[in-house]
């Protein structure tokens, strides 16, 4: 992998038809079946914090690259979660923010910590009241179709199940490392299943990351890095971290997507890895073009600005 130095800054403003022609220009040929959809997290605040202005962007690109559907990264209801399905929250965070027509498309959702302060069930149950929301566990995949019978398959997985904490809270750690032992199961049974072209994990916190709130998480690292290597997963969407971000570690041919700027930010990290192809504390979500041959990702504000743009290669590597 050669080395590069990391992108960290303001890109120069892009707005309007010329942001929608980039974004026309960077999906992938026509003569393949591709999927286009939009990675947003960490985003209910009824509103506020860009979240509005975030929201109309999105259904502006939505628009115009006719999404197939949304990923949420989690930390879908701030602070506590929601308490039911009859949440005035559904509504003021959901609802009555992501209104454009193009958005009315199938949202794929994981869990992050802060839903877990409320009852995780109630947002499972909502996928039965909502013809848009699906969550039909804590952890679930599902699967695209793209030319000739291949498949993009897409792992979300429970991030909040693993043991964050220190050593003192042992039996805590033991019984969540239980939960974990399960999903781990069912994680790499399904890797293992698996003969999908493209294999995508979208999850609430971040394997690795530049911000500095969390950062890297080790548990993390040493739990999936050897699996997402082993069967070629090619790239790994979190939040968590209240910014945009694209990581390469050179220790594995995986891709790492923070998509946390759905509304309040956090700051980043002084001291940037080498790893860190970009990193902005801004609000926004990226847009994701993929077909058999590449995958394109790029990641814009909530004023419709294009900061970053890279291309993955089905083998998981970037194209330079």
């Amino acid at each position: 992998m050669k080395p590069r130095s990391p992108q960290h800054h303001r890109t120069p403003l892009v707005t309007g038809t010329l942001l929608f022609v980039l974004l026309l220009l960077a999906v992938p040929s026509t003569q393949a079946k591709s999927l286009r959809f939009l990675v947003l997290g960490d985003w209910g605040r009824d509103g506020n914090h860009h979240q509005m202005e975030v929201a109309q962007i999105m259904g502006e690109v939505a628009d115009t690259m006719a999404i197939d559907f949304v990923v949420s990264t989690g930390d879908n209801f701030y602070n506590s979660g929601v308490m039911s399905v009859e949440d005035e929250q559904w509504r003021t965070s959901f609802e009555d923010i992501y209104t454009a027509s193009s958005l009315q498309v199938p949202w794929y959702v994981a869990l992050g910590n802060h839903d877990y302060r409320g009852d995780v069930d109630a947002q499972i149950e909502y996928s039965e009241e909502s013809t848009r929301w699906r969550m039909p566990d804590k952890y679930y995949s599902f699967q695209y179709a793209l030319e000739e019978g291949k498949i993009a398959q897409f792992f979300v997985l429970d991030t909040n199940r693993f043991p964050f904490w220190n050593t003192p809270w042992r039996m805590i750690k033991r019984l969540w490392s239980d939960l974990t032992g399960e999903q781990e199961e069912w994680f790499r049974e399904e890797l293992s299943q698996s003969d999908a072209e493209w294999k995508i994990v979208i999850a609430h916190h971040a394997v690795y990351s530049t911000g500095s709130r969390h950062g890297d998480i080790e548990v993390l690292q040493e739990t999936f890095v050897p699996l997402l290597t082993e069967f070629g997963v090619q790239a790994w969407f979190n939040g968590h971290d209240h910014n945009l971000q694209h990581q390469d570690p050179p220790e594995s041919d995986v891709q790492f997507f923070t998509s946390g700027a759905g509304s309040k930010l956090q700051d980043l990290d002084e001291d940037v890895p080498g790893q860190t192809r970009f990193a902005q504390s801004t609000s926004g979500f990226m847009a994701v073009s993929l077909d058999s041959e590449q995958m394109v990702v790029q990641l814009i504000d909530f004023e419709g600005t294009l900061l970053y743009e890279t291309v993955v290669n089905p083998d998981g590597t970037v194209q330079e």
